[in-house]
């Protein structure tokens, strides 16, 4: 049965993480997942992309709706590249979730939450929240990731 994860990453990555998402949907790979993130930005009325940061009173749409799909999800993945330890958006999404999982009783929201750095990314830094709220960080290893994905949580 296929897991509901969010993916939470640098929109700079945005054709790596496609990458990973097309594993996913390939039925010769035992990796699977139902992806619940965004797929597509969020836009204002007048059809343009909103692009303010999650400070700003602007990006409260984009929020409501990333917080829509992490309500249907169990799992967090997080997919560093070069720059992703510096996106506001990567940090409100991780501190989101865990907020979320904790509000629902989960005692150890970290244990929902796995960063795995893309490839050639080896050595990117990650964003500092993710030091007491993920339960491990791994190279790109998405047979990792599937193994992660069916421990019983």
């Amino acid at each position: 049965m296929a897991v509901d994860v969010f993916i939470s990453f640098d929109n700079e990555d945005a054709a790596a993480v496609d990458g990973f998402r097309s594993i996913s949907s390939n039925p010769n790979h035992k990796l699977h997942f139902n992806d619940n993130s965004l797929k597509e930005p969020v836009t204002d009325a007048a059809g343009r992309p909103i692009r303010a940061l999650p400070d700003d009173p602007k990006s409260e749409p984009v929020k409501q709706e990333i917080e829509k799909m992490m309500q249907d999800s169990t799992r967090l993945i997080v997919l560093v590249g070069k720059d992703t330890h510096s996106s506001e958006w990567v940090k409100w999404e991780i501190e989101k979730f865990h907020g979320m999982k904790a509000a629902e009783g989960e005692q150890n929201g970290a244990r929902r939450i796995l960063v795995m750095r893309l490839k050639g990314e080896e050595s990117a830094s990650l964003p500092p929240e993710l030091e007491t709220k993920a339960c491990k960080t791994i190279g790109w290893d998405p047979d990792e990731v599937h193994r992660w994905l069916e421990e019983t949580v």
